[in-house]
């Protein structure tokens, strides 16, 4: 049997991701008006659920690098996996919408492809950039940001490593996010701490200059690692 994911995102999306991703690793395509997602990882599983499970954790991992490079207006969606007999006879599984948030970063409109493959296949072996890739799904306010990078200090530490000596690393303006992450007269309702006490400093980062932050270490992260 062979099998293949149909999908759905925004029209400007999946064209970039054609051109993108093309190889039997990972390869988006178009037949009629409908697109795929295709993998030679699908091979190693024998039944619908678990080519679902698989496609779902890679629209997920996708959705997250992509929203370091470019604006996602609509995310990627699982819709139906798809198996093919040997007769080219197809029979269609249906496993719900599939639904992912937006992240909501400040983005541009070009795709680092080779970094796109590499974080991803990273992601597969590594249950800390899964984790942020899949952080990354979700709606950038105080409280995930602060996730994102309680993970990428978890994982610096795991190695015995200084999060100071991560390239582009600030100290002043990681302490200024924390500072404004945590204090509900800053950050209001959507603070980590429903009170905290004291005066917060006079120098708080807003959440768009906070998003940044967390959107630069995040990518320094995954270039360190694969240093």
């Amino acid at each position: 049997m062979k099998y293949r994911t149909l999908i759905s995102a925004d029209e400007a999306t999946l064209s970039k991701l054609i051109s993108t991703f093309d190889s039997d690793e990972l390869k988006i395509i178009k037949e009629g008006e409908e697109y795929y997602l295709l993998s030679d990882k699908f091979s190693e599983h024998d039944n619908p659920i678990q080519i679902y499970e698989k496609a779902l954790c890679l629209a997920l991992s996708l959705n997250g690098v992509l929203s370091i490079f470019i604006k996602i207006e609509k995310p990627i969606r699982i819709l139906n996996v798809l198996e093919y007999d040997e007769d080219g006879k197809r029979k269609m599984y249906g496993f719900g919408s599939g639904d992912i948030t937006l992240p909501s970063f400040i983005t541009g409109d070009e795709i680092d492809k080779v970094n796109v493959y590499k974080w991803i296949k990273d992601a597969e072996a590594d249950g800390n950039i899964a984790k942020v890739l899949r952080l990354l799904n979700k709606p950038m306010d105080w409280t995930n940001l602060y996730r994102i990078l309680e993970v990428i200090k978890k994982d610096i530490e795991e190695r015995k490593r200084r999060i100071e000596d991560l390239p582009g690393y600030d100290k002043a303006e990681v302490e200024r996010f924390t500072m404004s992450a945590n204090h509900h007269l800053i950050s209001g309702d959507e603070s980590r701490h429903g009170h905290t006490k004291g005066t917060p400093r006079r120098d708080p980062i807003t959440l768009r200059d906070a998003q940044e932050l967390i959107k630069g270490l995040v990518t320094n992260w995954l270039n360190e690692k694969n240093a």
